[in-house]
């Protein structure tokens, strides 16, 4: 599945088997580079993608691993101390026993033994056609969002840039129509709400065809 054009195939013979055609695909993380990936080699049967803080942007650093690891150690914290790791680290998976519970299962029972996918290129990327929907935490450990913002609508044909919370309520609530996309956003977090704190304001965003 980390293979390219393996990845493709099977995404587009899981659809073909479902009986799925003009399908909005949402991905993220890995799903997220898997979405990206069908756009770009795949595309036949997609109306449009949404990436969510998705992997297959940039090569994956090491911050991201410590925060993992440091998240992993911190669900055996004690009690009293997991709703300030929690806090610190933003990851109100800490304070959630089913989800700890769960993590932690599946770190026993699951070993990862693929290799993480390569980034797309600037030529792969902007050879996107298909109507495009970027949204990444503004304190992103997986991407640099800043940097994304800039190389994405870039690369692959769009509009002008715009500010993202005066049309927020206009496009939240449907998908998009034929031949746009909403734009992209920095989301206020690292993909996850603190603990107590509902999801951050959108920020600057950009449109894409």
């Amino acid at each position: 599945m980390w293979q390219p054009e393996r990845a493709a195939q099977w995404m587009d013979e899981a659809l073909d088997a479902l009986g799925l055609d003009h399908v909005h695909l949402v991905g993220s993380s890995y799903g997220g580079w898997l979405v990206i990936n069908q756009a770009h080699l795949r595309p036949g049967r997609l109306a449009s993608v949404t990436a969510l803080d998705p992997g297959g942007l940039e090569k994956v650093g090491l911050r991201f691993f410590v925060w993992i690891f440091a998240s992993l150690f911190a669900t055996y914290a004690p009690k009293s101390w997991r709703p300030r790791l929690a806090a610190w680290l933003e990851q109100p998976v800490i304070v959630v026993a089913e989800l700890r519970t769960w993590i932690q299962a599946g770190v026993r029972a699951f070993r990862i033994r693929r290799p993480a996918p390569l980034p797309l290129s600037d030529a792969e990327l902007g050879s996107i056609r298909t109507p495009f929907y970027l949204i990444m935490g503004k304190r992103s450990l997986l991407v640099h969002p800043k940097r994304q913002l800039e190389r994405v609508p870039r690369l692959i044909a769009g509009g002008p840039r715009r500010d993202r919370r005066r049309d927020r309520a206009r496009t939240a609530d449907r998908p998009p129509r034929n031949g746009q996309c909403p734009d992209a956003g920095l989301h206020g977090g690292r993909g996850l709400p603190r603990p107590g704190r509902g999801p951050g304001r959108l920020r600057k965003g950009t449109t894409t065809p």
